[in-house]
């Protein structure tokens, strides 16, 4: 069911990137899909001008003029059972159109007897709103208008899931580029499964479109599948001159890791550093590249100049992810000058250890280690000066000790003159 040189991840049940010659899986060498279901002057191809990645995609170009509901061209696949969750994504854009009507642009269809659809996503080329549908076991069929609308020429990646089948409890979601867009919660899905999937145009509430549909890298899965690449770095700012790791990889839109089925290299744009294969930042790096199967990649940068580093990946199966985080300079080291604490650099406002000898005592013999921390290197920890010198009173010049001890008697014996 998977394309030649294309291979599925774990869970992923179809795989159609249109580089492959054929469709179907009666051709030699065989496609992914079961059958096309054609319809009068609606005309399916592989086309370069259809590509949104690659070489080639897959183009519908309808220019029926007939009206009235009903099936139109569609690639449907093989038997797919999925009984809990199933997932179909695929990049489309419409490249032209008559600005009228509305049409399904792929659906996964159920396993009950009337093969109902549990998950359409449509478009009303009107006003190019997205569509979120389908039907429950019941037979209930509702219709969700979407928040997002596309854009003429320019490609899009959709994904229509649905999940809580056989339950009560089901969901049908619709994510365009990567983000939710509508939802219908509490479907009763009792005895549903999804059966096959179909993209084209399935079908149309009045045939009254014409134009050109173009869509690639259509996949199938049990899951969402990888939708959006993210970019971390794991801190909040960048240091200059560090090498900092950053981690690249790929999720889904709900943000949970997954891969592709197939090898990347991604295009990546890293503005004020340089980028390194190695955590010394000494290996040449050039972009982050992914095995088939691999969530994420790790290679590192190096800033260099005063400005906000800029990390942005792309690739044009994913949504792109970027990340900016200011540069700063690296703090003072804690052995330079004045890194310690409480001298801040400056001589304790002027004075010496507020006016005193260290409540009346010289340290042991030392005071602050014969200095008046007058912006000198103690570094917050004391650092020894001139061996047994001592300060005596405030602003006093210092002196050896026997010359201390004798003006301290000098001092003493005039205090007791004084005092008779």
């Amino acid at each position: 069911m998977l394309c030649a040189g294309v291979a599925a991840a774990a869970g992923e049940v179809l795989v159609d990137d249109f580089e492959g010659p054929n469709r179907l899986l009666a051709e030699a060498p065989p496609g992914p899909w079961a059958n096309l279901d054609p319809y009068s002057n609606v005309t399916l191809t592989r086309s370069a001008s259809a590509a949104n990645r690659g070489n080639a995609g897959l183009r519908v170009d309808d220019q029926s003029s007939l009206m009235g509901a009903g099936d139109m061209t569609a690639l449907y696949s093989p038997a797919l059972p999925l009984p809990q969750t199933a997932s179909l994504r695929f990049w489309v854009r419409v490249s032209s159109s008559n600005g009228l009507g509305s049409a399904t642009l792929g659906q996964l269809l159920s396993n009950l007897p009337d093969g109902r659809t549990l998950c359409d996503v449509g478009i009303d080329f009107g006003t190019r709103q997205l569509l979120l549908d389908g039907a429950d076991s019941q037979g209930v069929f509702q219709t969700v208008p979407a928040t997002a609308f596309l854009d003429a020429g320019t490609m899009a990646l959709l994904e229509c899931t649905v999940r809580g089948m056989g339950t009560q409890f089901g969901e049908r979601l619709l994510h365009a580029n990567g983000a939710l867009v509508a939802q219908q919660t509490g479907l009763d899905l009792r005895d549903a499964g999804v059966l096959n999937a179909a993209v084209g145009q399935p079908y149309s509430g009045d045939r009254l479109f014409m134009g050109v549909l173009d869509f690639d890298d259509v996949r199938v899965a049990d899951r969402l599948q990888a939708s959006r690449l993210w970019v971390d770095a794991g801190v909040t700012e960048f240091i200059r001159g560090q090498c900092t790791a950053v981690d690249v990889g790929f999720v889904d839109s709900e943000g949970r890791p997954q891969s592709l089925p197939y090898d990347v290299t991604l295009s990546s744009s890293i503005l004020q550093a340089q980028p390194f294969a190695d955590p010394a930042c000494t290996a040449a790096f050039s972009s982050p590249s992914l095995l088939s199967g691999q969530t994420q990649v790790r290679f590192y940068v190096r800033p260099a100049v005063n400005s906000p580093v800029s990390i942005e990946v792309s690739h044009r199966d994913l949504i792109a992810g970027s990340l900016v985080r200011p540069l700063v300079s690296p703090s003072p080291d804690a052995g330079s000058p004045d890194a310690g604490p409480g001298d801040a650099g400056a001589p304790d406002a002027g004075e010496m250890d507020a006016g005193e000898t260290d409540a009346g005592e010289t340290d042991a013999g030392e005071m602050d280690a014969g200095e008046r921390d007058a912006g000198s290197t103690d570094a917050g920890l004391g650092a020894p000066a001139t061996p047994l010198t001592l300060a005596v009173g405030c602003g006093c010049a210092s002196v050896s000790p026997w010359w201390a001890l004798g003006a301290l008697s000098l001092f003493v014996r005039l205090r007791r003159s004084r005092s008779t």
